[in-house]
């Protein structure tokens, strides 16, 4: 398998009586890697990945050739890269990247009007093919370099939303590559520890939920649709959040929020979407596990209920079936850990119908193909 190992773990790794994953294939890229993208870079209709590689000063590109199988692609050159995102931002049918980086860009539009202390943005051009063009460079106030990408205005073409020390600041595209400067959001007077993307009033406009450890809970900047967010009230986790996943896990067309807290505190922290921005407590998900490092949610089983995946400090997983109504069955590890995890990812990485595992581990990347049996 040339440079990539296949870890030796006998069979199929059993999760429960229907959800299976394979044994996960490793492919190296770089460290320390905390953070990564999908995106079809190839026009293949399969998501690619890229993941930055500080330590290199790059951005290393994962192409996927189809049944899960990835081959090295151009890396992308750029100094001390922190963040990486995926967007069509030129409208052209080919998919984008932005990339965080500390490395103050000389000469560089200033979007953080006058913030004095900044990070660079820069914009990478899909050529379509696997590779990317370097183009604009951006200066953005410095914060904790959490970024998401959607269409918040509705002119099918994506923006960007960046966290600062209090608050998020927004990007709204122009049209042709270039961003107008930043519109900020007060959120908080500590800090934003995560984002996710979601549509918590049903509109169908992207709205924003950040996590916030000073308050102990998550707030939601809802979307107008014209680029412009509307503050909701935080609602209270009891525990500071390092990670969030959105999904309905109730089933009742509203979206909800799973959240893990990074310390000794075991279990995942639910709270049900009123649809209206807010959130309803429900009770602690236990054996989850403590020391939490990150979450996502999918439908792994493909029963159509959302289910949850968790990793911790020490790289293991594990995974709790969604029943439908807001409640999970017990959480089941995946076997074969042993090193540092950083994050972990949900993504269809094959045409098989079946949501896969990513997780970044140590300076790898490890996927895990799901090898579920399609419920009868």
């Amino acid at each position: 398998m040339s440079d990539y190992q296949l870890e030796a773990l006998e069979g199929r790794v059993l999760l429960s009586a229907t959800v299976t994953f394979a044994p996960p294939v490793i492919y190296p890229s770089g460290q320390p890697a905390h953070n990564l993208a999908f995106g079809d870079f190839t026009g293949n209709g399969l998501p690619s990945i890229a993941v930055t590689d500080p330590e290199n000063n790059t951005v290393t590109i994962l192409l996927n050739q189809g049944n899960g199988n990835f081959v090295p692609g151009t890396p992308i050159s750029i100094q001390d890269p922190l963040q990486v995102a995926a967007g069509n931002f030129l409208g052209n049918g080919k998919t984008d990247l932005v990339v965080v980086t500390d490395i103050l860009p000389k000469r560089a539009p200033n979007l953080a009007g006058g913030a004095k202390t900044v990070d660079g943005l820069v914009l990478f051009v899909g050529n379509g093919n696997g590779t990317f063009t370097r183009a604009a460079t951006y200066r953005v106030i410095q914060g904790n370099r959490r970024i998401v990408v959607g269409d918040f205005n509705g002119d099918g073409l994506d923006d960007i939303a960046l966290s600062t020390p209090h608050a998020v600041g927004v990007l709204i595209n122009t049209g042709d590559g270039t961003f107008a400067p930043e519109v900020r959001y007060h959120v908080t007077k500590d800090a934003i520890s995560c984002m996710a993307l979601g549509d918590f009033n049903g509109d169908g406009i992207p709205d924003i939920v950040v996590g916030l450890p000073g308050q102990m809970g998550v707030r939601v900047l809802l979307g107008n649709g014209n680029g412009t967010f509307a503050v909701r009230r935080t609602s209270q986790l009891g525990v500071a959040p390092v990670a969030l996943a959105v999904g309905d896990f109730n089933n009742d067309g509203k979206q909800d929020v799973a959240a893990v807290s990074g310390n000794f505190r075991q279990g995942v922290f639910i709270r049900l979407g009123n649809g209206n921005g807010t959130f309803s407590k429900v009770p602690l998900l236990t054996g989850a596990g403590a020391f939490l490092e990150s979450i996502t949610a999918a439908d792994f089983s493909g029963d159509g209920d959302d289910d949850l995946a968790v990793v911790d400090f020490t790289s293991t997983i594990r995974l709790s079936v969604g029943n439908g109504d807001g409640t999970f069955d017990t959480s089941t590890p995946i076997p074969g850990a042993g090193q540092t995890a950083f994050a972990i990812y949900s993504e269809a990485l094959t045409n098989d119908g079946k949501t896969d595992l990513v997780v970044l581990r140590n300076g790898n990347v490890y996927i895990y193909l799901n090898t579920t049996q399609s419920p009868i």
